[in-house]
């Protein structure tokens, strides 16, 4: 999903633990889950960030899986 604030496009971030973030006008700066949290900060639920820091290890293991935040799904390089 494509969104405009204040004449810039953004694109919806579908996460790997089922939850999309969207931009945060507020800050202006990052993502807001829909959960509340901002993508990547200390306060994101540890189920969340667990999911997301697995397709960080895979990468460092030299798998091919990733995760496609524009598309939401697994993707092999």
């Amino acid at each position: 999903m494509t969104y405009y604030v204040e004449g810039i496009k953004y694109q919806a971030q579908h996460l790997p633990c089922g939850g999309t973030a969207y931009f945060d006008e507020s800050s202006g700066i990052s993502y807001r889950c829909e959960c509340g949290a901002v993508v990547g900060s200390i306060g994101m639920p540890r189920s969340c960030r667990s999911e997301m820091d697995k397709y960080d290890m895979l990468k460092q293991l030299g798998s091919q899986v990733r995760w496609d935040y524009n598309k939401g799904c697994e993707v092999s390089e």
